[in-house]
């Protein structure tokens, strides 16, 4: 569930994952056009310090980066591709 947190003038996601019945809390924000950035909530007021962080980029309309990162080292980097099925395609 993502929502728009007027107050600070950042998107507040939220997610419980597996079986960890805590609510996990994110903010994230746009830093370019295409590319936005997340934090821990409470990273938020510090996000160059925060252990993790994320960045989502909109590369192209066929392409989404997904960058998961520790101390500001890229982990993980996942491509997303839009695949077409012949049998759709227009």
């Amino acid at each position: 569930l993502i929502g728009y947190d007027k107050k600070n003038g950042k998107l507040i996601e939220s997610g419980i994952i597996n079986s960890n019945p805590e609510m996990i809390l994110w903010s994230l924000w746009f830093i370019s056009e295409n590319k936005c950035e997340e934090v821990f909530l409470e990273d938020v007021s510090n996000p160059a310090e925060a252990k993790q962080k994320w960045t989502f980029e909109l590369a192209s309309p066929d392409l989404f980066i997904w960058t998961f990162m520790v101390d500001n080292q890229p982990v993980n980097i996942f491509n997303f591709n839009r695949e077409v099925n012949s049998a759709n395609a227009l």
